[in-house]
């Protein structure tokens, strides 16, 4: 299982309309064999929450970080009203399983539509949901009840990877996270999920919506989240300062959002940086003369001129 990761459900025939006006993907969109990365905002366009969505037997149901059930739950009850749905925690119902490769799958393909190929897709049978998630390596998210996982064989030896894992291939695929450290921190395009499909232009109104979309057609994005390598650094949080000694002396240059050890010298994490520093010189982490910050190349394109990608340093050697 992956024990950082917990489920909200939401069912009801009024669920997909009010999912709609709260979140920044388009819900309407979502058909039961894809999934979508969104966001939930506040009023001020800063994200609360990240997730992903899909369908699962009758209802919606939200993978986002276990630390933030609480809270996400408590806010968004504050807004049903009078809507005919219903929001619950289903964690203890629902586990979540990951599996990178073919030979994880191999209890599961047996009982299931061929399992799903194409990133964001999803295959459905006898209560439970396989999703292909993106990255470099073949990975899928496994949901289900209890009972229908192990009907399914899902439990087998081999089927099932840690947190730290699956995380790092989350970071490796450029895929933000936002926990308790740093929610609310953070306009959605800073965490490229425009980039990521997680954000729609077209669909009507959500929290945050107005300042989201003027800085899409209007602003200047100032920020954005990159890739990064770093060696000889203490334990990483989110959280973490990052500094540009060059640019912004002793005034941080960004925030790191997810890391995550790549080997036992190396961290791999996501960080939004402030873009001229980035392009200005080195980072470093946690105070200007700290461990340096070796940008990557992210596995997506950004539709702007504020990546590295065309100035990316090689990778530090020695793994």
């Amino acid at each position: 299982m992956l024990p950082s990761l917990g489920i909200i459900r939401v069912t009801g025939p009024e669920a997909r309309s009010f999912l709609t006006a709260q979140f920044t993907n388009d819900v309407e969109a979502l058909s039961e064999s894809r999934s979508q990365l969104g966001a939930w905002c506040n009023a001020q366009g800063r994200v609360l929450v990240v997730f992903r969505l899909l369908r699962h037997e009758a209802s919606y149901v939200l993978v986002l970080p276990q630390e933030m059930i609480g809270s996400t739950l408590e806010r968004l009850k504050k807004f049903v009203l009078r809507a005919r749905l219903t929001l619950e925690e289903a964690s203890e119902e629902l586990q979540v399983l990951a599996a990178f490769g073919a030979e994880p799958l191999a209890g599961l393909a047996a009982h299931l539509p061929p399992i799903p190929e194409h990133e964001e897709t999803v295959a459905h049978r006898a209560g439970v949901s396989v999703i292909r998630v993106p990255g470099a390596l073949p990975r899928w998210l496994v949901i289900g009840a209890n009972e229908s996982l192990a009907a399914l064989g899902a439990k087998e030896p081999g089927a099932d990877v840690s947190d730290t894992e699956w995380r790092l291939q989350d970071i490796l695929a450029g895929i933000p996270m936002v926990g308790a450290a740093t929610t609310g921190a953070f306009l959605p395009q800073m965490l490229n999920l425009d980039a990521l499909g997680g954000v729609s232009f077209t669909k009507g109104c959500y929290p945050g919506q107005e300042v989201i979309a003027r800085l899409q057609y209007r602003g200047q994005l100032k920020r954005r989240m990159y890739l990064a390598l770093v060696e000889d650094a203490a334990a990483l949080r989110a959280g973490d300062r990052v500094y540009s000694h060059a640019h912004l002396g002793s005034q941080p240059a960004g925030q790191i959002v997810a890391a995550a050890p790549r080997d036992s010298k190396c961290f791999a994490l996501l960080a939004v940086v402030d873009n001229e520093a980035a392009h200005a010189g080195s980072i470093h982490l946690q105070h200007p003369d700290g461990p340096p910050l070796v940008f990557q190349p992210l596995p997506y394109p950004i539709d702007e001129t504020d990546d590295l990608s065309s100035r990316v340093t090689a990778a530090p050697q020695g793994r």
